[in-house]
């Protein structure tokens, strides 16, 4: 059973159940209030698409979300289903996704919230989803069902070493995991479908893009040519490349640094969503 938030004080909430898979969200309030009704950031875990705990990317995010949260921003973290432990495939986890910022549009008046500010940010396979939710079109995942179908518009994104095309037939891009047995389908247009690359065109929300160059589960090209394609057609983007980072921009084995370092990355994130709320 879904939960019904009845304030908007900090709180664990279940945003979507279906059979024995629970989905929950927990929730914090702005600790300084500047809106009547605040902007999101939703943060989204990583770990290959599989079920994470809700409050594992608050835990990586923690600067990030509090000062948004000093700035008048409400945050909110979610799990989503995995393969592994829940059988489902790409559609339905993106859809997940979905689900989280209707039910944040659903009971957006309880909660104080606007629900037509939503900034997402994701590491990894939850950056992968953060761009996603930026990009794609709610309505437009054949067969998927919503349990919210109330409106919300992401007017943000930031990524830090995010997927942004899932080959099809080789592994260069993407090499240590083998993600087949996350699609349904198994053709070139499902694996482009939920590729961000593909999905560029202009007027996307503003992207902030980090990774490190010492990556080798998910290499700096992903983030280099969704860069040069956002660049290319007129959305606000930037990219941080960390030096000697690896995949969650922390100093690779053998390096001494991560140049920037994580710690940078996530202050960086910050400012860019800010900036992009007072545009």
């Amino acid at each position: 059973m879904n939960t019904v938030p009845v304030n908007n004080q900090e709180q664990q909430l279940i945003y979507k159940q279906i059979g024995e898979s629970i989905n929950d969200m927990f929730f914090f309030p702005p600790t300084e209030v500047v809106w009547k009704n605040a902007p999101v950031l939703l943060l989204i875990p990583g770990g290959g698409w599989q079920r994470n705990t809700s409050i594992s990317m608050y835990n990586m995010a923690k600067p990030t979300a509090e000062a948004l949260r000093a700035k008048g921003f409400a945050v909110a973290t979610v799990s989503y289903r995995g393969q592994q432990a829940d059988g489902v495939s790409m559609r339905e986890i993106v859809t997940d996704i979905f689900d989280a910022m209707g039910y944040l549009s659903h009971y957006s008046e309880v909660l104080k919230i606007d629900p037509h500010r939503i900034y997402t940010m994701g590491h990894s396979a939850g950056a992968h989803l953060s761009l996603m939710a930026a990009y794609d079109d709610p309505c437009g995942i054949n067969g998927q069902k919503r349990i919210y179908t109330d409106p919300f518009t992401v007017k943000g994104v930031a990524a830090i070493s995010a997927p942004t095309i899932l080959p099809f037939d080789n592994r260069e891009l993407y090499t240590p995991i083998d993600i087949k047995p996350i699609f349904a389908e198994e053709t070139r247009a499902e694996y482009d479908r939920f590729s961000p690359f593909y999905m560029v065109r202009p007027n996307l929300p503003p992207t902030y893009l980090a990774a490190g160059d010492k990556d080798d589960l998910v290499t700096t090209i992903h983030s280099d040519i969704l860069y040069k394609a956002l660049t290319h057609v007129g959305v606000p983007c930037r990219f941080t490349l960390c030096k000697g980072g690896d995949h969650c921009c922390m100093p690779a084995q053998g390096e001494s640094a991560s140049i920037p370092d994580l710690a940078y990355v996530l202050d960086e994130a910050a400012q860019f969503i800010l900036q992009c709320e007072n545009q």
